[in-house]
């Protein structure tokens, strides 16, 4: 499962908004700060999350400003600011 949802993520294929969801509510990345940081990497890496990014008028993202982010910021606002992208991501998969 964790390594289907890396690859998906990896490479913006099948699955990838759904594992999105899945790693920033309920996955194994759900709750360590480390592990957000991987996330992190794994999202800036995204394809689809780059371009659902841009059509919602976000500036793309790189891994290291989003790593930044996860050291700089509480656990919580880091969760809410990937529940943003997983929508935008699903709304441009619809």
């Amino acid at each position: 499962m964790a390594t289907t949802m890396i690859n998906n993520l990896t490479c913006g294929g099948p699955g990838a908004v759904e594992a999105l969801v899945v790693a920033a509510r309920t996955g194994p990345f759900h709750m360590s700060r480390l592990a957000m940081g991987d996330m992190a990497n794994l999202v800036a890496r995204s394809p689809l999350s780059q371009a659902a990014a841009l059509e919602h008028g976000a500036v793309p993202v790189s891994a290291g400003l989003l790593t930044n982010v996860v050291q700089q910021e509480a656990l919580a606002d880091v969760r809410d600011s990937f529940e943003v992208l997983i929508a935008a991501a699903a709304a441009a998969a619809e």
